[in-house]
């Protein structure tokens, strides 16, 4: 009597690890980070105090951080409210790409590449590759975070805040937010890297 062959499981094979690390690389056209600017202008009503402050917000996504994509800026608070909250044009200075950024994407779309791969052993580079991907979104992370403390003085340029619709950096907050898109594509890049694990365990078990 011959044994009964039993056929992988379909978290053994190329195909989770495929689709999530396609996902997670097209989540790199997602908005990632964003700097709040917050500029104060708070008001004496009476003895009653209130903040009519407005506010730019400054948003990248992962792939324009990566080229060096100028960041999109759009007023808040009162200057939406005159402006019709609409997109500040400005000649911003030109950007550099941020290494990080890069590192993350290169990773995942290599990651990707093996994965499509027919030979399994590929799976354990897309592992690795994976997890440098998820790593290096971590380290956009906290590179981020450091150049937030202010954010037009990290430009490249000639560091005009005019420029970036700050026509004065008196009395603004700046405050560095990342979007559930950032968060959820190191989840994506992690989980599909425990997939390229288990191909790898179950081509070793045929």
């Amino acid at each position: 009597m011959e044994p009964q062959s039993t056929s992988p499981s379909v978290l053994g094979t190329k195909i989770p690890s495929t689709v999530l690390f396609t996902i997670g690389v097209l989540l790199f056209f997602m908005p990632f980070a964003e700097i709040k600017c917050k500029q104060s202008s708070n008001t004496d009503l009476g003895g009653l105090k209130m903040d009519f402050g407005s506010g730019i917000s400054i948003s990248n996504t992962g792939f324009g951080l990566a080229i060096g994509k100028q960041w999109d800026v759009k007023m808040e608070g009162l200057g939406a409210m005159f402006g019709g909250n609409q997109t500040v044009k400005k000649d911003q200075p030109k950007q550099d790409p941020n290494n990080y950024a890069i590192a993350a994407l290169a990773f995942g779309i290599i990651s990707l590449l093996l994965c499509l791969a027919k030979v399994s052993w590929t799976s354990l580079i897309a592992m690795i590759t994976g997890i440098l991907s998820a790593a290096a979104l971590i380290g956009l992370k906290f590179d981020l975070d450091k150049k937030a403390k202010n954010p037009v003085k990290e430009m490249p340029g000639n560091n005009d805040a005019s420029s970036w619709g700050l026509d004065s950096l008196n009395d603004t907050s700046f405050n560095m937010t990342y979007t559930p898109w950032f968060y959820i594509t190191i989840i994506i890049m992690i989980t599909a890297a425990v997939f390229c694990y288990l191909r790898m365990k179950n081509s070793r078990a045929s």
